[in-house]
């Protein structure tokens, strides 16, 4: 058979050799261009999806010294969950301790908007009220979000307090 294929078309690996060449760079355009192609993703990309916070801290200037404290939520507190959609809305589900029952107190919707260049993540609740942070880390697994505003702290009043909240992914 190889024989016959040769008689039949005896320049053809002259013509294989020919063609090598230009193959392969069509072939080098066609995957160099295909990068420039892709669509970029949008900056919330990386914030959408279920996140459960773990714990937070507050730091402040009070007129006894400085206050910086860190809680670890309870286990029915990591039962509450922030969820970022695609459409730039999102939920809230938030978990607490009613008479020793682990019960959801509050479930919101809301809207947000995050530029992924400043890092700034801007959150209109449900009810009107908004707030704008910053993220200090966001991966695949981790997401840390800071608010400054203020607050009442061990009695004082409208305490400029940074508040740091730890959250990682999960599936539900």
């Amino acid at each position: 058979m190889k024989k016959l294929f040769h008689q039949t078309f005896p320049k053809m690996h002259v013509l294989k050799k020919a063609l090598i060449f230009p193959l392969l760079l069509l072939l080098m355009i066609s995957v160099s261009c295909r990068s420039n192609d892709e669509e970029t993703p949008p900056d919330n990309q990386a914030l959408i999806g279920i996140w459960q916070p773990y714990k937070y801290n507050q730091k402040a200037t009070l007129t006894t010294g400085p206050y910086d404290k860190t809680t670890d939520l309870t286990i029915c507190q990591q039962k509450s969950r922030v969820i970022f959609d695609q459409n730039d809305a999102g939920t809230t589900k938030l978990y607490g301790e009613d008479n020793g029952t682990c019960t959801l107190q509050n479930e919101a919707t809301f809207t947000y908007t995050y530029d992924a260049s400043s890092k700034t993540l801007n959150i209109k609740n449900s009810d009107g009220t908004t707030q704008s942070g910053t993220i200090k880390q966001l991966s695949e697994s981790d997401l840390v979000y800071e608010l400054v505003g203020t607050l009442e702290i061990e009695g004082e009043q409208n305490v400029k307090v940074t508040t740091t909240i730890y959250g990682r992914r999960t599936k539900d």
